[in-house]
Parts: structure tokens; C-alpha cells; sequence
């Protein structure tokens, strides 16, 4: 236990320490419209640096060395010079074929794409067959994405995207751009923000930043509570605690795999201790994201691959404490490592938190029969290490 509250207070003091010292601390936790939800910018920056720049292992968002926030506040600074920058990345060499992009690269600029008239041509007559029901090709599944991808793009840079202030009719929330032709002070703290930025001025563009953040707050609905889920957020994006707990996990499999072989009460309760911290840090992370998102989080693929390996290590735990072999320790963290280190590097498990599917919009059996389902795949996923 000791173990597991000393890396909670590390994460967390990681996280407040990183905030303190962020120029954009406060415009990092405004709360944005987007995917049918209320986010932070942080977490909309994260996900548009994802789309955009490609998925990596390790759930990289920064693009060209700058924070996800930070490089959205240099495209509005500098939108001409970052549609000339090589950040698109586009993977799929089918996609590159049909378009004849060259093929011994993967990384493209905007206005290089939306130049190429094959690409363009190709990304109208997927749409059209998308529109008409009809099956796609995978790659025309890819020009459909990447259009997807530079929309959003152009988006941001005009200032189309992300809504950030509910200042239309009937609430409707609006982006920096049409605040900026129907409010004059949101316009007047964004100009501010983005000369401080091109000046290079830190301490200005720290105050210019929370200026900005306290004009759009103006015209946002009141919500006591939303500073306390943004900032939570925040904090779950920074500290990654899921990646934490495999790396905390990876330990624990050494020392305890080592005693299976060579008995010993030192590396067997250093084993259990760091089996322990890992599991710990890995209930913290879902406890935050099912505060986030408001639900149980088991409800996408990602999240179904985190809690299984969760429900493994908590079972293993049970039967340590009645058997006490070290035997169901060091297999469940072995399981651990691998699904959270799937679910960490592997693009196609997407992390971002979105609406429930029409299936799901019922928080009593996701809650009951879902969860209770897939702690029967980590019982079963146990099972198969100890075997």
C-alpha cells in the first residue's frame, strides 16, 4: 500500500508540477464543443494532432516538437506557414498510389494535398459512394479519412474549430471566428494572445492566454461543477496513468517470475508491492475516466482491453491472498503488460472518449452486464496465463 500511495502522490505532483509551469495552463482547461461532447481544448488538441500528424505508439500528440495546445495556438498564429508544413501523414500506400503521391514518403502538407487533383477527384467519388450506401474499397475508406482529416485541419486554422464559447442563438455554441465578427473583446484577447505568441514572449502570452480563457468564459454557460471535470481531464490526459501501470506492471512480472525459480521473500514482496502500485494507479485511471465520460468505461474496444487486464490482476490479487504462490501474481502481470502495452501502442484502439452508441445509452446494464461480462474474459484470460 505504502508503494501504491507513494506513485499516486508522484503522478499527481508530476501533473501539478507540469500545470504550474504551463503558459497555456488556463486555456488548456477551457471547455470546448466537440464530438457531441463538453471537453477541454487540451483533449481536442490531443485528438486533432492524432488525426492529423497519424497515430503513434505511446498515443504520441505532440506535432513537431510542440504540445498539442501549443502547436493549435501557432496554427492560428501562423495558419499560411503550417499548410506548408509536412505533418500529414498519410500511411496507407493505396491511398498514396491513387492519388500518385510518391512512395517513398509518408508525410505530406496540406496544400500539397489539396492540390493534387487525382486526390481530390478520388476523395469526391468516395464520398459520393459513401452518400449512396454503397460499399467502399479500403482505399477509398483511407481518402475518405485523410479529406476528413485535412477538413479538420482547415478547420482549425480558419478558426472554424473547436467551438469554444455559447454565444449564438439559443445557446448554439460558436467558433473563434464567428465570435470574432460578432463580439469584439473574445477578438481583441485573441489577437493579444497570438501577438504575444509570434513575439515569442512567454510571460505575455501566459497572461494574454488567461485573458482569452476569462472573455470566452463570459459567454459560456454557467456550470459550477465543469472546472472540476475539465481540470480532471487535464490531469488524466498528462499523467497517462494506464501507461504507468504497465510500466509499473513490467517490474513487477521480473521480481516475481524470479522467485517462481529462486524463493525469495524480498523479491516476492517487492513483486506484490509494485503488482499492487500498478493496480492501483490503473483503478485511478478508470475511476477518472468514468467520471469523465459518465459511465462505466467499457464501452469502446480500448476500454474493454484496459478492464480485462485490470479484472486479471484484481482476481490474482484474491487468490494471492489465499494461496500466496506467486504464481497468479507473476502470470497476471505478464497478461497485464501485454494488453496494456497492446492498448497503448496500437492505433486501431482509439482512447478518445466519445458518446455512448444507441446500444450502450443504458448505465444500468453497461454497468452491470457489461462489466460483469468482461471480468469474465479476465477470469477467463487468467485462466489461460496460468495454463
Amino acid at each position: 500500500m505504502r508503494a501504491a500511495l507513494a506513485v499516486l502522490l508522484a503522478l499527481s505532483g508530476a501533473a501539478s508540477a507540469a500545470a504550474d509551469s504551463d503558459r497555456f495552463a488556463t486555456l488548456r482547461a477551457m471547455p470546448v464543443q466537440e464530438g457531441g461532447r463538453i471537453k477541454p481544448l487540451d483533449t481536442f488538441a490531443r485528438e486533432a494532432a492524432r488525426r492529423i500528424t497519424g497515430a503513434r505508439a505511446f498515443g504520441g500528440d505532440t506535432v513537431k516538437g510542440l504540445d498539442a495546445v501549443e502547436w493549435m495556438v501557432a496554427v492560428w498564429a501562423s495558419p499560411e506557414a503550417w499548410r506548408g508544413e509536412r505533418i500529414v501523414r498519410v500511411a496507407d500506400a493505396e491511398v498514396r498510389a491513387q492519388a500518385g503521391l510518391p512512395r517513398d514518403r509518408e508525410r505530406f502538407s496540406f496544400d500539397e494535398l489539396i492540390a493534387n487533383e487525382r486526390f481530390l477527384a478520388a476523395a469526391e467519388e468516395a464520398g459520393a459512394a459513401e452518400q449512396s450506401g454503397a460499399a467502399l474499397t479500403s482505399a477509398q475508406q483511407g481518402t475518405v479519412r485523410l479529406y476528413g482529416d485535412l477538413s479538420l485541419f482547415s478547420a482549425i486554422a480558419a478558426g472554424d474549430a473547436p467551438k469554444v464559447a455559447a454565444g449564438g442563438p439559443d445557446g448554439a455554441w460558436l467558433s473563434l471566428r464567428e465570435l470574432g465578427a460578432s463580439a469584439g473583446e473574445p477578438k481583441e484577447r485573441l489577437a493579444a494572445l497570438l501577438s504575444a505568441y509570434r513575439a515569442s514572449d512567454p510571460s505575455a502570452t501566459e497572461v494574454a492566454a488567461s485573458e482569452l480563457r476569462a472573455s470566452l468564459g463570459s459567454l459560456q454557460p454557467v456550470d459550477e461543477g465543469a472546472p472540476v471535470r475539465l481540470g480532471r481531464e487535464v490531469r488524466y490526459n498528462r499523467v497517462k496513468p494506464f501507461r504507468a501501470a504497465w510500466m509499473l506492471y513490467v517490474v513487477a512480472f521480473l521480481a516475481l517470475v524470479t522467485t517462481l525459480s529462486l524463493p525469495s521473500r524480498v523479491l516476492g514482496g517487492l513483486g506484490l508491492g509494485l503488482l499492487g502500485a500498478g493496480f492501483a494507479v490503473q483503478t485511478w485511471g478508470f475511476v477518472l475516466r468514468a467520471l469523465i465520460a459518465e459511465r462505466a468505461p467499457v464501452a469502446n474496444m480500448y476500454e474493454t482491453i484496459v478492464f480485462a487486464s485490470w479484472g486479471a490482476v484484481l482476481f490474482a490479487l484474491v487468490f494471492e491472498a489465499l494461496h500466496g504462490t506467486r504464481l497468479f501474481a507473476a502470470c497476471a502481470s505478464a497478461l497485464s503488460v501485454g494488453f496494456l502495452l497492446l492498448a497503448d501502442s496500437v492505433p486501431i484502439f482509439d482512447a478518445a472518449i466519445d458518446p455512448l452508441a444507441p446500444v450502450l445509452r443504458d448505465n444500468f446494464w453497461l454497468s452491470s452486464h457489461v462489466l460483469t461480462i468482461t471480468l469474465g474474459y479476465a477470469a477467463l484470460l487468467l485462466a489461460l496465463a496460468l495454463g
